[in-house]
């Protein structure tokens, strides 16, 4: 397999299996022995995504999105979450790596972009790949809606081809 990223100075492999079964019997008090072809089964990568939160008393509130990745590197990783009704903007949006986040007026939306994300970014030690967002609600609404709807990511495992789907629980007053 190809090499993926480099760790403490070392290339390490993606990871697969390649499973062999071998059957030994008897027929017609024969011995028989068959042992199948490998077959390679990639291994697709562990991408997670944390968020934490602070609403402040006089409606101020921080969001952070944490993304970890696994063993593949990844690419067109896209976030969106989005903003409750009553939650504005309230300052910069600050990503470490690929596009700055940003906001869509038109969907009410927060957006980030990553075209491409390396094995193991945000899991090795002194690797973070974060998102911060300063947002603003109106202290003295006391609805129970969303503060930021579901965060949703989608990205391509670089690997296995396959496409990353995941999605978050909505962030609550």
């Amino acid at each position: 397999p190809d090499a993926g990223p480099v760790a403490g100075g070392q290339a390490l492999p993606n990871l697969f299996l390649e499973p062999v079964a071998i059957v030994e019997g008897k027929v017609n008090g024969q011995a028989v022995n068959t042992k199948t072809d490998r077959i390679p089964l990639k291994i697709g990568t562990g991408l997670t995504l944390d968020i934490s939160h602070e609403l402040n008393a006089d409606g101020t509130m921080s969001v952070v999105w944490i993304l970890k990745n696994g063993s593949n590197s990844i690419r067109d990783l896209a976030l969106s979450a989005p903003l409750g009704e009553d939650v504005a903007i309230d300052g910069e949006l600050k990503g470490s790596i690929g596009d700055a986040p940003s906001y869509d007026s038109a969907t009410h939306r927060l957006l980030w972009h990553i075209p491409w994300l390396p094995a193991y970014a945000g899991s090795a030690k002194g690797t973070s790949v974060t998102a911060s967002m300063s947002l603003h609600r109106d202290p003295t609404i006391t609805a129970d809606t969303p503060l930021v709807g579901s965060t949703t990511v989608s990205a391509r495992d670089d690997f296995t081809g396959s496409v990353i789907s995941l999605e978050s629980d909505p962030i609550l007053p």
